[in-house]
Formats: C-alpha cells, structure tokens, sequence
C-alpha cells in the first residue's frame, strides 16, 4: 500500500478524517497530529514527521493561513518574500523523499475575518503557485473550489470550515489524491 502523508494547518486537521475514512482501505493515510501551522513550523518539523510516520509516496500539502494572519491587525506574520523562500526549502525537504508532492491553496476565510484579507490569501497562493508550476507538483485549488460557497462552507469563526465544508473539502483533497494511487 502507498503511504499518503496530510501536511498542513488547522484547515487540513478539519479535512482528515474524512480523508482517512474514504482512503484507508486503499492506502495508509498518515498525518501529525499538530498544527502544521505557517512556513517555517513546517520545514523545521516534516523531517520529524518523515521519521515518526516513515517516507510517504504522496504529500498533499499546504500552507499560508498562518503566514497571511495580522498578528495586530496591520502587520502580516510572514512576509511575502519570506513565505516564499520558505515554501522552497520545505518543497526541497519533500522532494527529498521521493513522493508525489500536491500542494492545496490556502482556503479563503470569511470577507468579515479582521486577521486574514482576501487579497493577501490570493497573493501568496498565486506566488507560490506560480513557482511550483515550474517543478512536478500538482496543485490542488482550494481557494477557487471553495471561494463561490464560503458563506455555506466557512463556520462561524470565520476560519474553518463547517461540518458541510469539511464534508466538500474533504471529498475534493480525496478525488486529487486518488489519481496518483
């Protein structure tokens, strides 16, 4: 069986379990079971991920909800600059394994979020994906899959999804990662 490995924030932790309910039978899904927070949480821990739940074949992964939060309300956690210098040395770090690496756009948050604005999630997703389209990942597109539903799919935090966005989400990471079963 192929070893799929979930990497990502708090929005991957909604999405999990229906990832490991629908694929459990055809491979073994594994994930930290920690926030995998912004950028650099991420390239300082996967090395401790690959070791614990041992080299996947696949990555689905992502980053950016984090790194886009106003921590007072003006400055940005992570500078543009810095994001995508950082999101290159975690990709090196899986390309390293040898596995089949999707990387998924953060998720628009509600346009009454005061810690996160639209056009830096959209910013950031366009920097990074436009770098990643000159390597071998695919690019799982969350933020346009679910940016037409974020009023039905977002739940009252304004961040995370609700048990219908967990169930859509959830389907959408399923179906891109079954093509490379």
């Amino acid at each position: 069986m192929k070893r799929v490995m979930l990497v990502g924030d708090s929005i991957r932790m909604n999405y999990c379990p229906i990832v490991y309910m629908k694929l459990s039978d055809l491979c073994e899904v594994v994930y930290p079971e920690e926030n995998s927070r912004f950028a650099k949480y991420t390239l300082c821990e996967f090395g401790h991920w690959v070791e614990k739940y041992g080299k996947p074949d696949i990555i689905h992964w992502n980053n950016g909800l984090w790194d886009v939060f106003r921590y007072d309300g003006e400055h940005i956690l992570t500078p543009l600059d810095d994001y995508l210098a950082d999101m290159k040395r975690v990709y090196a770090r899986m390309e390293q394994t040898g596995a089949k690496i999707i990387f998924a756009t953060s998720t628009p948050t509600s346009p009454y979020d005061a810690d996160r604005r639209q056009e830096d999630i959209v910013e950031y997703n366009r920097a990074v994906t436009d770098w990643l389209k000159t390597k071998d990942a695919e690019i799982n597109d969350l933020y346009s899959f679910l940016k037409p539903h974020v009023f039905e799919y977002i739940s009252e935090d304004k961040v995370h999804l609700n048990k219908y966005g967990v169930r859509e989400v959830g389907n959408r990471v399923v179906e891109v990662i079954k093509k490379h079963l």
